[in-house]
């Protein structure tokens, strides 16, 4: 049993680790946003306010529902792209909360 416990928390330590993938969005097209995500599973994308250049914000997006977690849907959302302005993409959200 313990080596089952054992195994278990590695496994959860394996898909924690994949969310420490970092993109800086800055420039980049949708094209190699998504590609980005579809290479990483899940990652922490950072973006610069449209409203104020100097500020900038980040938060984890995924390729798929399988990289949320319990009690967790997926929800559409997106990212600013340097050729589309927009680029649509997937997070994560608690149930009962909304995508910004």
């Amino acid at each position: 049993m313990k080596k089952i416990a054992i195994a278990a928390l590695l496994c959860l330590g394996a898909v924690t680790a994949q969310a420490q993938t970092r993109i800086d969005a800055s420039g980049m097209s949708c094209a190699q946003i998504r590609a980005a995500l579809d290479r990483n599973g899940v990652a922490v994308i950072s973006q610069r306010s449209k409203r104020n250049p100097s500020f900038s914000s980040s938060a984890t997006y995924v390729r798929d529902g399988r990289y949320c977690g319990i009690g967790q849907t997926l929800q559409p959302a997106s990212v600013a792209a340097a050729d589309t302005g927009n680029c649509y993409v997937q997070r994560c959200m608690s149930n009962g909360s909304r995508s910004r």
